[in-house]
């Protein structure tokens, strides 16, 4: 494991600004799924293409969403896009690399969780005070993936 102090750590309000950048995009990813869900209305259809329409641009726009949460620290040299925007990444403590895919998704799965009424947000306001009140700015699925929030040199 590096040591930690070869970072510098990213400030709450850029990873804050970062989180909201990405939320707009992932509602962004669900747009396509959602106009071929709702374009079944305008289909002079039998009632079950009609269905069959609207349930596949659901699961369009869920797995676009789903997609994105997962892997979005994956992209761009450990950048999601609103955490490239605000100059900041996400880094391996182990070997100081840049997020992969994978570590993206082991990292980011606690926001699946998010989505389940009460129990996610209790996790939500947990994640928050974690990232203030550690050291590193580590929020669980930091911790879980060995990862960094980091401002980014490049």
């Amino acid at each position: 494991m590096l040591e930690t102090n070869n970072f510098i750590k990213a400030s709450p309000g850029n990873r804050f600004l970062a989180y909201l950048s990405d939320g707009l995009i992932t509602s962004v990813c669900a747009i396509p799924g959602a106009l071929i869900g709702f374009s079944y209305e305008f289909i002079n259809y039998s009632k079950e293409f009609k269905d069959t329409i609207g349930i596949t641009g659901g699961v369009i726009a869920l797995l676009s969403i789903i997609g994105y949460l997962l892997f979005r620290d994956g992209l761009s040299g450990g950048r999601s896009i609103g955490k490239k925007w605000l100059g900041i990444r996400v880094v391996r403590l182990d070997n100081g690399e840049e997020c992969s895919f994978g570590k993206s998704a082991f990292r980011n799965f606690i926001w699946l969780i998010v989505a389940i009424p009460y129990l996610g947000w209790l996790l939500f306001a947990a994640e928050a005070i974690l990232t203030l009140a550690n050291p590193q700015g580590k929020r669980i699925g930091d911790m879980l993936a060995d990862t960094m929030v980091i401002e980014d040199k490049k």
